[in-house]
């Protein structure tokens, strides 16, 4: 896991990245680099959250790579800079073995035939607890209903993550159905059912779906696009999750809710990435978790009062000639409506408004600072936890100015630099040869 800030103003946008990365769950290493300038000479920025590598390959390689690739050239807003670096992902496909474009669709696959059995695994086990054995066609037809859940309703309402033509999809589906039939996926968890070859077809459609559907999750990679085009006066953010690659397709999509665009007024906001909880409370003078347990609570207890005041009309129904239980309805949630808004109201007015408002003042020094202090601020959350300390180590922080360009406030370096002069100079020299 990570913590990462972007903080933007009319001066500019301050990133900032912590430096710990998760090996499997467990072992905590605080050294791993997840912000980069995307060009040598161009006010362009990008930062890495979620998983560190593309099918293997690591995205620092990537990014300095594209990085080599665009050797100066300048581009007339932010956007075509997020354009130009997915597609150098797209076309750039052979760093991206056929083997791991498989393995990737395969985990894919697995997990969602796991999810659908699983479901039934556990009421059988419920069913377990009470002492009595469920009996085979029952679970035939959970399964089944299971099946036309995820094929009729929850996948085709997902979000189209493949943009192609008829004849590239055909090819594709030809290559998925060929994957699923060698791996014998569909035996595999579904054996022990009588599915016919209609839920066979429903199952090889899920499969398919898992490339034109994708289900986004926090297992993929994000990456944060920040800075100036060329014909920019205001920087703006554009953030993008990467899922994989089959078919030497990409499977991306973009996060509008991450964004902040230019604008004929200059943006100002703070956006966090990964682990968002102390931004959140900052922001909004509360913890997210605290915000979702205190609103549950309300709403329970006013459907307590809905149960309570319709039993006590079914026992005196006298009271329905002045009351119904359908007005009362409307009463309660007229009520729940009405403290949400309050709430909000005040959340905006007291906290969310002046920070935004501080914010849009800031120099670039304190934009940079207060990045720092944020990310610092949920390493320090997690420090004094039960938690993994999954958030740490040095902090890099970056300013992005029309002006000044990409620079670095803050940055770590596995190596002396006085050790290596020979690799400044070489940094040096290709920037003034993209220069020139």
């Amino acid at each position: 896991m990570t913590a990462e800030v972007a903080i933007i103003n009319s001066n500019g946008v301050a990133l900032a990245a912590d430096s710990a990365v998760t090996v499997r769950g467990k072992k905590i290493f605080n050294s791993a680099l997840k912000l980069f300038s995307l060009s040598k000479t161009e006010p362009v920025g990008i930062m890495v959250y979620g998983t560190a590598e593309l099918l293997a390959v690591p995205w620092e390689t990537l990014i300095k790579l594209n990085r080599k690739s665009i050797n100066g050239k300048k581009y007339p807003k932010l956007e075509d800079y997020c354009d130009q670096f997915i597609n150098y992902l797209k076309t750039h496909t052979q760093y991206f073995s056929e083997q791991r474009q498989e393995d990737w669709l395969l985990m894919q696959i697995i997990d969602l035939y796991n999810d659908i059995v699983v479901f039934l695994q556990e009421m059988i086990q419920e069913e377990a607890l009470h002492g009595t054995v469920m009996e085979e066609a029952k679970r035939d037809n959970l399964i089944k209903t299971r099946i036309d859940f995820y094929h009729d309703y929850l996948m085709p309402r997902r979000p189209r993550t493949l943009d192609i033509s008829k004849s590239e999809e055909k090819s594709l589906k030809l290559k998925v159905k060929e994957l699923v039939k060698k791996q014998e996926l569909i035996d595999y968890f579904f054996k022990d059912f009588n599915l016919n070859s209609i839920y066979t077809k429903k199952l090889e459609s899920l499969a398919i779906y898992c490339v034109t559907h994708h289900t986004f999750q926090s297992s993929n990679s994000g990456i944060v696009i920040a800075g100036f085009g060329e014909d920019e006066i205001y920087p703006s953010v554009f953030t993008y999750e990467i899922a994989g690659m089959f078919n030497n397709k990409l499977i991306y999509r973009k996060v509008e809710g991450k964004c902040m665009h230019e604008s004929a007024n200059s943006p100002v906001g703070i956006i966090a990435f990964a682990q968002e909880d102390m931004v959140a409370t900052l922001m909004n003078g509360i913890n997210p978790n605290y915000d979702r347990f205190v609103n549950e609570i309300v709403q329970n207890s006013f459907d307590e009062i809905k149960k309570l005041v319709k039993d006590r009309i079914i026992e005196n129904p006298e009271c329905s000639v002045t009351v119904s239980s359908g007005d009362f309805d409307q009463v309660i949630d007229q009520i729940t409506q009405g403290i949400r808004e309050n709430v909000n109201n005040h959340r905006w007015t007291e906290h969310v408004d002046p920070v935004v408002s501080m914010v849009g003042a800031l120099p670039k020094d304190e934009l940079a600072a207060m990045a720092e202090s944020l990310v610092n601020l949920t390493a320090f959350k997690r420090r004094i936890t039960e938690s993994l300390e999954t958030v740490g180590g040095p902090i890099d922080v970056a300013v992005i100015s029309k002006g000044d360009g990409f620079v670095w406030v803050k940055r770590k370096h596995y190596f002396p630099a006085e050790l290596n002069q020979h690799f400044i100079a070489n940094y040096l020299k290709d920037n003034n040869d993209a220069k020139d």
